[in-house]
């Protein structure tokens, strides 16, 4: 990932953050269980089946972003960020990369601005996860 790239998405990340815990979080997790019912599923039988817990998630997914994003210029904890998430979603049993995608995916186009570059950078996050998900 190119230096462009992560300093536009810490950027449009940062602006996007400023109003996540109490607007764009919720907002983001509706659109993406609205558009998805696999991730809808995934959530609702990891208990998150009404708007509290919702947001809850909604605030946990805003953090993993923002540690995600701060740390995209280090590799080495950049990966530490990624396998520690994908080792506490293994033991939720939750291990398709597939659905990761689509999370990224939504948050790419949730994001709006940037898109060139954020792609870019999920597509790295998403190659780390795989890796993640496949050790032991």
């Amino acid at each position: 990932v190119s230096q462009a790239d992560i300093a536009a998405v810490q950027t449009s990340w940062r602006r996007c953050y400023c109003s996540w815990d109490n607007e764009d979080g919720l907002k983001f997790y509706q659109t993406l269980f609205d558009s998805n019912s696999k991730i809808r599923h995934a959530f609702e039988s990891a208990g998150a089946t009404n708007d509290t817990e919702m947001e809850k998630q909604a605030n946990l997914f805003g953090l993993m972003m923002t540690q995600f994003i701060d740390n995209l210029d280090d590799t080495t904890a950049l990966n530490y960020k990624i396998s520690g998430l994908m080792a506490t979603h293994k033991t939720r049993n939750v291990v398709d990369p597939a659905l990761f995608a689509i999370a990224l995916n939504e948050l790419v186009k949730f994001i709006g601005n940037q898109q060139p570059a954020w792609k870019n950078v999920t597509a790295v996050i998403l190659s780390q996860m795989k890796i993640a998900l496949s050790s032991n």
